[in-house]
């Protein structure tokens, strides 16, 4: 397995460069290396946290759809079970969020046909949290810690 670290800092520095100095790039550059390795802990730990359905549908119609709503749980589930985005059929559908009928509408990138790890549902969660359909959501979701695969447990 190949580990493309990000090292975030730089391209924050560069981008804010404009009218200041230019940022020590070696000192970034060795802070960004530094972090490989709690980094590549933090993805091992997250690929060997194991989902079970029974356990991510409990999960979904409860605890994320409290938090981030019946849509954004619905299509979290969806993506974790078949790898697509999607829109409700039925809007006014009453059903749990894993029960509801679902268009598949975009492939998304990365995710496999079928969330079998905590790094799955994570990739998942950043997609929907990436596309909030307005911006107090995407703050929310963003700020969301449930999308941190770290301090998953298994669901």
């Amino acid at each position: 397995m190949e580990l493309v670290a990000r090292v975030t800092g730089v391209h924050e520095a560069i981008i804010h460069t404009e009218q200041a100095k230019v940022p020590d790039i070696k000192a970034l550059i060795t802070d960004g290396i530094a972090s490989i390795g709690p980094e590549r802990a933090y993805y091992t730990q997250a690929m060997r946290i194991r989902v079970d359905d029974a356990n991510l549908r409990a999960w979904v119609d409860g605890e994320l759809k409290k938090r981030w709503g019946a849509l954004a749980a619905a299509r979290a589930y969806l993506i974790c079970q078949t790898g697509f985005d999607g829109v409700f059929i039925d809007p006014f559908d009453k059903r749990v969020p894993s029960q509801k009928e679902m268009n598949k509408t975009l492939r998304v990138p990365g995710a496999p046909p079928k969330a079998e790890n905590a790094y799955a549902v994570g990739q998942a969660l950043a997609w929907i949290a990436s596309r909030g359909s307005t911006c107090k959501n995407r703050r929310i979701h963003e700020r969301d810690p449930s999308i941190d695969a770290g301090n998953a447990r298994p669901i």
